[in-house]
């Protein structure tokens, strides 16, 4: 599946790096003009299961933007949510567990490698790669990283994800996943058939 099949980063926006770390005075004095009570952060810290800042600096108006910690095999790993003071905390609060969000992405990123592992295995086997009808896409099925990291790059600059776009990028991975499911099934099918076909098997 390529990049371009209906699945862009419809959305995101080039995100200002922000500090993690308390908050600062101008995020704090924001409180008093957003649509955001002190208690309602709270609350969307409690429920979202991320430690949520009002960002103060503009950037981010209406959206909503979770800032991660990045590890080497790509998983994320949440940090802080930044709101912007135009959002309303209904809004906010609809969107969800945003920890959860995480290890869904985070396990997508696992199967793939698992599944295409187990096909790099698979198409060691000749005859299955002569057999299998999907063999002109297997070699890109197989770039996972390569996939992984463009997606990143596109759609996570900074170590920041608006949440809607990482809802995207987990319907992306779990689509591709599907893919690479279905071509481990069919090179598996097809080594299957090529065996029974092989005149050597009843000797």
């Amino acid at each position: 599946m390529s990049d371009g099949q209906g699945m862009g980063c419809e959305g995101q926006t080039v995100a200002r790096p922000c500090s993690s770390g308390s908050v600062s005075n101008v995020e704090a004095s924001t409180l008093l003009s957003s649509r955001v009570t002190t208690e309602q952060v709270h609350e969307m810290s409690r429920r979202l299961r991320v430690r949520v800042i009002i960002d103060g600096s503009g950037w981010f108006r209406d959206g909503v933007y979770l800032r991660f910690a990045r590890a080497l095999d790509g998983t994320i790993h949440p940090e802080v949510l930044r709101v912007g003071a135009d959002a309303v905390a209904d809004d906010v609060l609809a969107l969800g567990d945003v920890f959860d969000r995480s290890t869904q992405y985070n396990k997508a990123l696992r199967d793939l490698r698992t599944q295409r592992d187990q096909l790099a295995v698979l198409l060691e086997a000749e005859h299955a790669i002569e057999r299998a009808s999907c063999r002109r896409d297997l070699d890109e099925l197989l770039k996972v990283d390569e996939l992984i990291a463009r997606r990143q790059s596109m759609c996570m600059g900074h170590d920041t994800v608006r949440v809607t776009l990482l809802d995207q990028e987990i319907a992306f991975m779990q689509h591709h996943l599907s893919t690479l499911v279905g071509a481990v099934a069919e090179v598996l099918r097809a080594g299957e058939q090529a065996a029974s076909a092989d005149p050597r098997r009843d000797q």
